[in-house]
């Protein structure tokens, strides 16, 4: 990671939890304590991390919201006691790890190394969940394909699949992309 923006009220936070990222190796540690900076920020400087207080005035989800959606970083989220109802939002995938607040004086490197660690396999876990949806949607695709090519020429599914394969190979697309072809035909 090159850049981290954190987004906290408290100035002990923000300057605890730069001098602890910079201590990990990042390489920019952007630190504000508004939502509209933060925005601002995330504009100019595309930041590969994302921290920030959940209790923002101006609703720090929203703020997550907004700069995940444009820029993708790893978001780590600061709860205060009393915010485990926010875990919701991590469960569909908003917020990538959590770190409690107040900050440990001790050990903050260690904590944060944790939560970064866990909000990188949260991550591969979104990837590799967006991949497999992927394969089964193009799967479906190619299966309906060539129950369709079964129906209209009266064929076995074996068949069908070679003829499909054998058509993809000569047109040079993807089955997936053949597939797409047959069934807007079959549409009309």
């Amino acid at each position: 990671m090159h850049t981290a923006l954190v987004c906290d009220r408290d100035i002990r936070t923000r300057e605890s939890l730069k001098a602890a990222l910079l201590q990990l190796g990042i390489s920019e540690v952007l630190v504000c304590n508004q939502r509209d900076n933060a925005l601002e920020l995330a504009h100019d400087h595309r930041p590969d991390l994302l921290i920030v207080e959940a209790a923002l005035p101006l609703d720090g989800l929203q703020l997550i919201t907004t700069i995940r959606a444009q820029y993708a970083p790893l978001v780590v989220l600061l709860l205060e006691q009393g915010g485990l109802k926010l875990l919701k939002q991590a469960t569909e995938g908003l917020i990538d790890a959590f770190l409690a607040k107040p900050l440990p004086a001790a050990g903050l490197v260690l904590t944060i190394e944790l939560a970064l660690h866990a909000g990188q396999q949260m991550a591969r876990l979104r990837d590799s969940c967006e991949t497999a949806q992927t394969a089964l949607k193009q799967r479906k695709q190619i299966e309906k394909a060539k129950g369709l090519l079964m129906d209209r020429e009266q064929m076995g599914e074996q068949q069908a699949f070679k003829k499909m394969r054998s058509l993809a190979m000569a047109r040079r697309v993807t089955l997936t992309r053949l597939a797409e072809e047959i069934i807007r035909e079959g549409q009309h």
